[in-house]
């Protein structure tokens, strides 16, 4: 069984990691607020969410990859954010983009307290090395 995984954010680089998942044979749910980028992947074998949220309905980890802290502050923690779709002690949060320390506490504070969820801080350093496999 394939462990089901949510991608938000499908920009250059989003888009490079999630074709490597799908590479891979992960079970993918992807969303960004680009519909063309979405249906990139949906013809690869990806699913389409319409929210961050039906992402983390649907996935047993979520990653995160979009462009600054407020960006990813909303994503997380909005109120149609990951956050907000996930089961109580069930999953994992994985934050890709570069953003500050303090918002990596915040959301780790907050997720583990709300639904006892961890956040990890996983930057990634380009594309060449999310394409590559």
């Amino acid at each position: 069984m394939s462990i089901k995984i949510g991608f938000i954010g499908l920009g250059y680089m989003g888009t490079a990691v999630a074709r490597t998942l799908l590479k891979m044979g992960f079970d993918l749910t992807v969303f960004d607020l680009r519909p063309e980028a979405v249906e990139n992947l949906v013809h690869r074998g990806a699913h389409a969410a319409g929210s961050a949220r039906e992402v983390a309905q649907n996935a047993e980890c979520v990653f995160t990859m979009v462009l600054n802290d407020a960006q990813t502050e909303t994503v997380v923690l909005g109120e149609d954010g990951v956050l907000a779709g996930m089961t109580r002690g069930k999953g994992v949060i994985s934050v890709m983009s570069t953003v500050s320390p303090l918002l990596i506490r915040k959301l780790s504070e907050t997720a583990m307290a709300e639904k006892g969820i961890p956040v990890l801080d996983t930057p990634v350093s380009g594309v060449p090395g999310a394409a590559a496999r």
